[in-house]
């Protein structure tokens, strides 16, 4: 069921709304800090292979693949992928990006509310900066639960992006200077949704 809602006696379509948003970002959006910066993708590799049984390859669905940074970085690592996303202007995105670094990714167009396809379809569903947009989250997580295989996970990278509260302004802070003290003396941070760590092999 579409979501909307009235305004001066006219209802609005959100998820329209949303996807227009999207596509008006998607010709200069970059799903990232550094986009496709090679340092990044490594450190994210890293953690992902981490995470993951080595030697098996995995049907990886990215939800919300916006410029197909996710979708992207899977596919290096031989994974089968495939990517959604409610907004046209970002596959399109993703697919001149795939097609760039001749990588192979199924992209399709919809919502990650509810997903096109079959239960059990997914070993591992990914997104990164994705929540935080959404209307109803929490159907969406349940959505996300129903495309996985038994054992399947899921990888929800997001962070408290506009949280006021002062100690959140003072972690903000104090990570702004630990970055640039970290730059300095040639160390590498990295940030997974709201929890920052050091970049370390042994990271989970």
């Amino acid at each position: 069921m579409p979501y909307s809602l009235s305004y001066g006696g006219v209802f609005i379509d959100c998820k329209e709304v949303i996807a227009n948003y999207w596509n008006f970002r998607s010709s200069t959006y970059k799903n990232g800090i550094n986009g496709f910066d090679e340092e990044e993708r490594a450190v994210w590799k890293q953690i992902f292979e981490n995470s993951l049984a080595s030697g098996k390859r995995l049907k990886v669905l990215d939800v919300g693949t916006g410029t197909g940074f996710l979708a992207l970085l899977f596919a290096e690592m031989g994974h089968e992928v495939s990517g959604i996303d409610l907004s046209e202007g970002m596959l399109e995105k993703a697919r001149h990006n795939a097609d760039n670094m001749g990588l192979e990714i199924s992209l399709f167009h919809g919502d990650a509310e509810n997903l096109p396809f079959e239960d059990c379809s997914f070993d591992l569903v990914v997104n990164k900066y994705l929540l935080w947009t959404l209307q109803e989250p929490a159907s969406a997580v349940r959505e996300w639960k129903r495309v996985l295989k038994p054992g399947g996970m899921i990888f929800a990278i997001d962070g408290n992006w506009f949280d006021p509260r002062p100690d959140r302004y003072i972690k903000r802070m104090l990570y702004g200077l630990a970055e640039r003290f970290a730059k300095k003396n040639q160390y590498n941070l990295i940030t997974t949704g709201a929890q920052r760590v050091t970049n370390t092999p042994s990271f989970r």
